[in-house]
């Protein structure tokens, strides 16, 4: 009973870290796309769906 413990736990703990490797390799293959000048691409999809007001109330100042 206790060494099929061992063995389950052991295996649980070298897939988990098989995963968990195979996620970061995956990963170091990114390159970041850059516009001409050498800066970072920003564009794409951007949503402003929040509740927090981009300027501050009147009746605070």
């Amino acid at each position: 009973m206790k060494m099929s413990i061992i063995k389950t736990s052991t295996l649980g703990i070298v897939l988990t870290v098989t995963l968990l490797s195979l996620g970061s390799l995956s990963a170091q293959d990114y390159v970041v796309p850059r516009t001409v000048d050498g800066q970072p691409d920003l564009q794409g999809l951007w949503t402003n769906d929040t509740i927090t007001p981009m300027e501050r109330p009147a009746s605070l100042e």
